[in-house]
């Protein structure tokens, strides 16, 4: 069996030499407070980091 944080480590030292920053998922699922054209959400499921990142996807 791997090692999950060996793992961890080794892809954060093969993304950093290429300006990449690896980000914790649980904060991209925070509320997003920045600006943005998300004004009509759905005040149940308010826009998150994750959306504002990765929505386009």
């Amino acid at each position: 069996m791997s090692d999950p944080i060996g793992t961890i480590v080794d892809l954060v030292a093969a993304i950093e030499p290429h300006g990449y920053i690896a980000v914790s998922e649980h904060l991209l699922w925070t509320q997003y407070d920045g600006a943005s054209n998300l004004a009509a959400y759905n005040p149940e499921h308010p826009p998150t980091w994750w959306g504002r990142f990765f929505d386009y996807l």
